[in-house]
């Protein structure tokens, strides 16, 4: 059995790693150590985890990225493998851990493993659908074509990321570039959807606007299939469609008579914050170029 480290990226999370914490312990494989690598956090969440044993490191705002805090925590790694997970994702049962690093104890190929997600009850349709579409349910592993790859929850061979670290200046979407990176060099990459956390976020419209102008400034960095250039056309063809797309889920997804009129109305202003945000992002990108 390969020796495993839990990595958890964190910012104000004590409430996640409430939940997370004691969803690790119940794991079928237990042998693990917890790196927390914490982003100033001021809530409580470092002083709970050192209580719970965790080894904690923090890397403060103004040097903060995705990818460094990631290399920061697998520097540290005592592991052969090492698990990603953010704080506000829950394991849904205790064979999580299990079935995310079989497939790469067995195949020394491997370079990484990430699995399916699913929405909080609480979730909006429109994250409802996008984690329907992109983490599909099954009974097997599948072996990627893509570079498609998630550190909300994956697995990460360590021997191959010392010659393939995270990129730390892209503003987001460092699981993807590394993917590209792994598979180009002759590795393999795999989806595990029986590997299962909850995971969705519950954001402002000035939230939602944030992160999609972040992915997308970091997507616009790289060759990858995710995003291509788009004008103001392009960004009110990308919203008609999407807001289309995601009314047929809500009549489809049927949670209440209320939450359905909620998200009718709610759904074109979300889009909007999601294609402004991509929209701004692409200028700025294109005018580096």
């Amino acid at each position: 059995m390969p020796r495993v480290s839990i990595i958890i990226r964190t910012k104000n999370e004590e409430s996640g790693m409430r939940s997370l914490l004691p969803k690790i312990e119940e794991q079928t494989i237990r042998d693990v150590e917890v790196i927390m690598v914490d982003n100033d956090s001021t809530d409580g969440a470092v002083e709970l985890a050192r209580a719970a044993g965790c080894r904690v490191f923090n890397i403060p705002s103004d040097s903060f990225s995705f990818g460094r805090a990631l290399n920061i925590g697998l520097e540290e790694a005592r592991g052969d493998i090492a698990i990603i997970i953010s704080a506000h994702c829950l394991p849904k049962d205790e064979f999580w851990l299990e079935h995310l690093i079989g497939p790469m104890s067995e195949d020394g190929k491997i370079a990484g493993v990430y699995g399916r997600q699913i929405p909080f009850d609480d979730a909006s349709p429109i994250e409802r659908r996008g984690l329907a579409e992109a983490f599909p349910s099954g009974d097997g592993l599948r072996m990627q074509t893509s570079e498609m790859f998630s550190n909300a929850h994956s697995a990460v061979d360590v021997s191959v990321w010392k010659n393939f670290r995270f990129d730390e200046d892209l503003t987001g979407a460092e699981d993807i570039e590394w993917c590209g990176r792994v598979r180009q060099a002759g590795y393999s990459t795999a989806y595990e959807p029986r590997s299962v956390v909850y995971h969705s976020h519950k954001e402002t419209l000035k939230g939602v606007y944030r992160r999609f102008y972040r992915e997308a400034l970091a997507l616009d960095q790289f060759e990858n299939r995710y995003i291509r250039p788009f004008g103001v056309l392009g960004a009110i063809l990308r919203w008609a469609r999407s807001v289309c797309l995601d009314w047929k889920y809500l009549v489809t997804d049927f949670v209440s008579p209320q939450y359905l009129i909620k998200w009718f109305f709610l759904i074109p202003i979300y889009r909007s914050a999601v294609y402004y945000g991509q929209y701004k992002a692409i200028r700025i990108t294109g005018r580096k170029r």
